[in-house]
């Protein structure tokens, strides 16, 4: 799957697209014809509308007047489980790139 297809599949009004974008997405992560990142970006965004708590923690939002991930599954493991897909940036780093604290509307 393209980065281009995968780019309309995350950001589709349609749930039911998601997840069978995500279900596609699955089985080529593991040929790698799929990027990592891509393919976490999409699991969080499924869970997340889902209303569960995400898995690698790339899903933010504005909270009480400042940007928040979304919850984590367990955020202790959310390096261990970026690295198992082999998503090189870690939880910390991704925080900092959403400016996770940082002043929102």
């Amino acid at each position: 799957m393209t980065h281009g297809a995968w780019l309309i599949a995350q950001h589709s009004p349609q749930d039911d697209f998601r997840e069978y974008a995500l279900g596609k997405m699955a089985t080529l992560l593991k040929s790698a014809e799929v990027d990592a990142k891509d393919y976490a970006l999409m699991v969080d965004r499924v869970r997340v509308h889902k209303g569960l708590p995400q898995i690698y923690g790339s899903q933010a939002r504005c909270l009480d007047g400042h940007t928040a991930l979304y919850p984590l599954l367990k955020q202790e493991a959310a390096n261990h489980e970026r690295d198992s897909i082999g998503w090189a940036q870690t939880l910390e780093e991704t925080k900092g790139d959403l400016e996770i604290g940082k002043p929102c509307t």
